[in-house]
């Protein structure tokens, strides 16, 4: 993702096709479907169904696959929910692919709203402290209920004792642990691509860019110009 660049334009000949793409089971630095589906774009059709049928497994995302034009130049791509429409100004930031570019993420200053790829959330730094927090968490929660459970599978509501079996807990701690960052540790791919198009787009220390976090103050900062709340956004759809 070396190539990346940032280009701003007004959306022309827009053209949307539903399909699904599996993320997480494939490499972590897979954006679409393929080249196959792009070559298919640049024929007109969007994305061919049996590209966009090859997503396996519970790890399936729903995608809209799109072709537009942007300032003459080619744009192919693809997200969870395209919510721009002809006639829109929006910030690409894209890399070159043969005679067209690839899109990985847009926003619009307008409706001051940014889309990302699925799963692509924050920084690599923000990713790691959340990683951290989450695999320490989730495990300490496993140990708490074989707590409660064991306290009343062994009538310790009576007596008012635990019967704590150290070796236990700490094996199931170890267990949960391992799973937990197994789990993430897959995911961190989408960190390291998320830094890269903030960088494009002009964040200082994306890496650090929390894109949950900022998402929730502009909402707070919406709902209060407004009077009443914001809409709900669709899944990897951020305000900013």
């Amino acid at each position: 993702m070396s190539q990346l660049k940032k280009i701003i334009g007004v959306v022309e000949n827009l053209r949307i096709e539903k399909g699904y793409q599996d993320l997480v089971l494939s490499k972590a630095d897979t954006q679409f479907a393929g080249a196959a589906a792009v070559g298919a774009a640049a024929m007109g059709q969007v994305a061919s169904a049996t590209v966009l049928s090859t997503a396996s497994g519970g790890a399936e995302v729903s995608m809209d696959f799109f072709a537009c034009n942007v300032d003459g130049m080619g744009l192919r791509g693809a997200f969870h929910k395209v919510e721009f429409a002809n006639g829109d100004q929006i910030e690409f930031v894209v890399e070159p692919e043969a005679d067209f570019y690839v899109v990985h993420a847009a926003r619009s200053p307008t409706a001051r709203m940014l889309w990302m790829q699925p799963h692509q959330i924050r920084g690599i730094s923000a990713q790691k402290a959340c990683d951290i927090r989450w695999s320490l968490m989730y495990p300490s929660l496993a140990v708490i209920a074989i707590a409660i459970a064991e306290f009343f599978r062994n009538d310790g509501l009576s007596t008012g004792t635990f019967d704590v079996d150290p070796m236990l807990y700490a094996i199931m701690f170890f267990i949960t642990l391992v799973i937990t960052v197994w789990i993430r540790w897959r995911f961190r791919g989408f960190a390291h691509q998320a830094t890269e198009v903030l960088r494009a787009f002009g964040y200082e220390h994306p890496e650090d860019v929390d894109l949950g976090r900022l998402h929730k103050k502009a909402q707070k900062a919406l709902a209060a110009s407004t009077g009443t709340l914001p809409p709900l956004v669709n899944p990897w759809s951020y305000r900013y």
